[in-house]
């Protein structure tokens, strides 16, 4: 069966849980997942085709095992990168996200997620989202009715959260969360109080706990609702009353290998490694081709990475800096180290172009990367000019070692065609056909009565100017009947005596 006809082509049987890696041809982007595979059921476990991007003026992307699902038919063309299932990637340092659309500008022939630091237009790697081994919340508020600390606040505080019976400090209760690192500061006319509610058991596969506590005790005390009774040892008390002031922050403490990300813990993807439950990019001519590596490694044969973040060895390679291009543009753009076996392709000027068949991409590394010249100009089409499937006219672009193939009126099909070639850049063209002047037009059949019969004389080519007056021999005039009647004619002429009928 055909994966897709603009790309990768499968034999007509293949064996069960075989396994395809779909390529989709220059000028067409993938649509589906990269690989697939062969069910019980004879048909592969998800549809792939491969979208025509040749309108478009970015260069395909590859989404590695994600998906990119493109749009080429809106302004600007939009592409959709989709995470594989249950994965996703950090999309800032607060949040996570299993999809990001990009587009393409004309105007700079470049995806809207490329940079500096990425030129070549890498998606982002996504894995999986892991268990964190606990929660912290860390609370400030600050209290009215003192204005100094006083002793047994911890205490306090701790008995107000484990005897209140809303829910959302039950956890308070049965001993997932704990209170620690309470800390008290004074000024002129309130005190502080901030402190870290841990919980480091029950339902740690979801942040819903912490959360939920975090938002209520936020709430409580915006709204001057949340006391606590401290007692002195001289069995005085004293009420404490939030004034209003509070902030709050949750996060999650993840397991070696993976990162932080607001409440999430995601496995450090490919290209990054884990430090103190944090993920980090491998830094240049570094790499990481796992999740949950805690640690990179180094390119070897003094190859190296032209971006931090790299996620296989085989992109440790000698680096190439891109070439400056007059009358165009390149991408990656002019100037950007990149690896030598990096594809850059060059994008000429209006009336620009690169020479007729030759590519406008190369490696990195090409000795010559694409050039561009000015195109031809039609300066003049002539009104008998029969061109070959092409209708051209006045003020028409032909491209620098571009041709016109064409015929003129009257031209036999068996003579070669006429062929006008740019081949001086910005020169302008004329598409031309002999003209004819004088003379008489050739297949002309005259025919005369003579006294034998009907005599058919067919003109053999145009009479031809003389180019000067000559003394012209004189010839008689044939007689009556004579196979050669009209041979007086100037010019020369071919006679074809055909007798038709004989007069009486």
């Amino acid at each position: 069966m055909y994966v897709d006809k603009n790309g990768t082509r499968l034999p007509e049987m293949v064996l069960y849980q075989t396994k395809a890696r779909v390529l989709c041809n220059r000028g067409y982007q993938r649509e589906g997942a990269e690989v697939i595979t062969c069910q019980a059921n004879g048909k592969f476990n998800a549809p792939v085709k491969c979208v025509d991007l040749t309108k478009v003026t970015c260069l395909p992307l590859d989404p590695g095992y994600g998906v990119l699902i493109c749009n080429a038919t809106v302004s600007p063309a939009t592409c959709t990168y989709l995470c594989p299932q249950h994965q996703f990637y950090k999309a800032s340092n607060t949040t996570v996200a299993s999809n990001k659309t990009i587009t393409c500008s004309d105007s700079t022939a470049k995806w809207s997620h490329m940079s500096e630091s990425n030129p070549t237009g890498e998606l982002p790697n996504c894995s999986p989202v892991v268990t964190p081994t606990s929660y912290q919340l860390t609370v400030t508020i600050a209290f009215s009715g003192a204005t100094s600390c006083i002793d047994g606040t911890t205490a306090a505080l701790r008995t107000t959260l484990n005897s209140s019976n809303n829910p959302a400090f039950a956890c308070m209760k049965n001993s997932d969360c704990t209170l620690s690192n309470v800390k008290c500061s004074s000024s002129t006319n309130h005190i502080t109080l901030a402190f870290l509610i841990n919980q480091t058991s029950g339902n740690l596969s979801s942040s819903a706990t912490i959360n939920t506590f975090m938002d209520t005790i936020v709430s409580l005390a915006a709204n001057k609702s949340f006391t606590i009774s401290v007692s002195s040892a001289k069995r005085t008390s004293t009420t404490l009353s939030a004034n209003g002031e509070v902030s709050a922050d949750a996060s999650a403490v993840c397991p070696s290998g993976s990162g932080m990300v607001d409440t999430t813990c995601l496995k450090c993807p490919p290209g990054q490694y884990s430090e103190n439950g944090v993920c980090y990019l491998c830094p240049k001519d570094t790499y990481s081709d796992t999740n949950g590596a805690t640690n990179c490694t180094s390119c070897t044969g003094g190859n190296k990475t032209f971006t931090t973040g790299t996620d296989s060895a085989s992109k440790c390679t000698v680096l190439c800096t891109v070439k400056t291009v007059e009358n165009g543009k390149r991408v990656p753009t002019s100037g950007s180290v990149i690896g030598v076996d990096v594809q850059v392709t060059t994008y000429c000027s209006t009336n620009y172009s690169v020479p007729f068949g030759k590519p406008d991409f190369t490696t990195c590394s090409a000795s010559e990367q694409a050039t561009c010249y000015q195109k031809c100009t039609i300066k003049k089409v002539h009104d008998k000019v029969q061109a070959d499937g092409v209708a051209y006219k006045v003020g028409d672009r032909l491209e620098f070692m571009n041709y016109v193939s064409y015929r003129c009126t009257g031209d036999k099909a068996t003579e070669p065609m006429r062929n006008v070639k740019c081949l001086i850049a910005g020169e302008e063209i004329k598409i031309t056909c002999p003209e004819i002047k004088y003379g008489l037009i050739i297949g002309v059949t005259i025919a005369c009565i003579t006294g034998a019969g009907i005599m058919f004389v067919a003109i053999k080519q145009a009479l031809k100017p003389k180019p000067m007056k000559a003394p012209i021999k004189e010839e008689k005039e044939p007689s009556e009947g004579s196979t050669s009647f009209f041979g007086y004619i100037k010019g020369q002429v071919e006679t074809i005596p055909r007798k038709v009928s004989t007069i009486m």
